[in-house]
Order: structure tokens, then sequence, then C-alpha cells
């Protein structure tokens, strides 16, 4: 896990998705429309949500196998809590 200023991105090298990736968070305005945004065809998207944020103590934990998932914030503000998922069961 990578915690760190958006600003910063090019000090880790992940190949071209990641600058894909990036670049496009850069250009989103507060604004930017809720929606899918499919930036190479399926291998790399982006989905820009708005929501309210929930309590620590009814939100979910979530975890990725195939995508690697990018989190950022543009306005308000959000506590994210991480762990490892070692140890971790599924529940549906």
């Amino acid at each position: 896990m990578i915690i760190d200023q958006i600003e910063r991105w090019e000090h880790y090298h992940f190949g071209s998705a990641w600058k894909i990736a990036f670049k496009f968070l850069q250009s989103l305005a507060a604004k930017s429309d809720d929606k899918t945004y499919t930036l190479r065809g399926d291998d790399i998207f982006a989905q820009v949500t708005s929501y309210e944020t929930r309590s620590t103590e009814s939100a979910a934990l979530e975890t990725h196998r195939k995508y690697i998932d990018i989190q950022t914030i543009l306005t308000g503000e959000e506590k994210i809590e991480t762990t490892s998922r070692d140890g971790l069961v599924v529940k549906i």
C-alpha cells in the first residue's frame, strides 16, 4: 500500500498503466461527473462516485485480486482504514 500526495505519483515507477491512471486523476475537477471512465479498454478504468461516508462501525472492508485500487478524494474528507487481507473472511 502506498499513501502519499497525488503530486508525488511520478516517484513510483509502475509502468504505463500508472501514468495513464494518474494523468486522468490530475485532470479531474471537484465537479466531475459521477460515472465510469474508460481509460484503456477493460484494463484501466476509473469510477467517480459521490456519497455520504459511513461510520467505522457500519463500513465494510474491501479487497482486490485483479485490479489495483487507487483512491483519491476530490472534495470533503474521508477516513480510510487498512489491514492485511490475510485472515479476512468473505461475507456476502
